[in-house]
């Protein structure tokens, strides 16, 4: 196996470029492979297998000189086909939501090209809304077509881990939720509500990710501390199940859940100016500001 690295988008000229991170410095994409260097995340994932052996390849015989100072991250994934999440996903999760456990990964989507936005970004809360809150989550980047995939099949379609905050308006999925049931689409999917850390760590280089810590700081104050070994349903599960309903494309974005110590459970919601933050071992960091609407 090659050293570890890890990848991102980056602002480049008028555009956006790969940009590859190892040995603690960052260099382009098109740097290492040449001028035939995938444009854009979603195009590499295409070929995933064969884009990380060829990065692994050109680092190995000599990486050239490392961009300083480092390149502005976006999302790592600007605009993936899908973007699917998981809900009631952990145990302690389920308990403090007072939910019953579901009998195979609860799953909704929302629109990726919106509610997608890169560590910094400032996200407004929406009008109206007085219960919105955090779940830092595991995302993983599937990296090959996948469709009624199973065991170890499901786990080679994983490509890669990253980190998603999946905001939450609870306001329509508790005390005002409609006679029809939860709104998804109301609770989930405004805009920026997706803030997305701005590495993507292939899963080879991911050791151990079911046992990956999660935490998430709201105000400089520790909310979430949790691991991935409290999961209901593991990743392999996921994608078996997601695989089962659809076809999962390359780059397709899946957020996994989240650890106890939301909002919810304490009665605790962001309010303009918070800061939040949210790390996962090996994976990185992702931070977000919430502020008021301007509509």
């Amino acid at each position: 196996m090659s050293a570890p690295f890890r990848l991102a988008t980056a602002a480049a000229g008028d555009g956006f470029e790969v940009v590859v991170g190892h040995a603690g410095g960052v260099t382009p994409l098109r740097a290492l492979l040449g001028a035939g260097a995938a444009g854009s995340m979603l195009e590499l994932f295409d070929d995933w297998a064969a884009a990380v052996a060829a990065i692994g390849d050109a680092l190995a015989s000599g990486a050239p000189s490392v961009a300083a100072p480092p390149p502005a991250l976006d999302v790592p994934l600007r605009f993936p086909r899908k973007l699917i999440c998981i809900g009631s996903n952990y145990r302690a999760h389920v308990e403090e939501m007072r939910s019953k456990p579901a009998q195979w990964p609860y799953s909704f989507v929302v629109p990726p090209t919106t509610t997608l936005v890169p560590s910094g970004a400032t996200v407004a809360l929406p009008r109206g809304a007085e219960q919105v809150d955090w779940e830092g989550e595991v995302a993983i980047v599937i990296g090959r077509r996948a469709r009624d995939v199973a065991g170890a099949e499901a786990d080679a379609a994983i490509g890669a881990y990253g980190i998603v905050n999946d905001l939450s308006v609870r306001d329509w999925t508790g005390p005002r939720r409609p006679a029809v049931g939860n709104d998804w689409v109301v609770g989930k999917a405004h805009d920026g509500f997706k803030p997305m850390a701005p590495w993507l760590t292939p899963a080879a280089f991911v050791a151990e990710p079911a046992a990956l810590r999660i935490r998430t700081w709201v105000g400089g104050e520790l909310k979430q501390d949790g691991s991935t070994r409290d999961m209901v349903f593991g990743f392999r599960q996921i994608v078996e199940h997601l695989s089962s309903v659809m076809t999962l494309e390359p780059g397709d974005v899946i957020a996994t859940g989240t650890p106890a110590g939301v909002g919810k459970g304490s009665g605790q919601f962001l309010q303009p100016g918070d800061l939040v933050v949210v790390e996962v071992d090996q994976l990185g960091r992702l931070e977000t500001t919430l502020t008021e609407s301007k509509r």
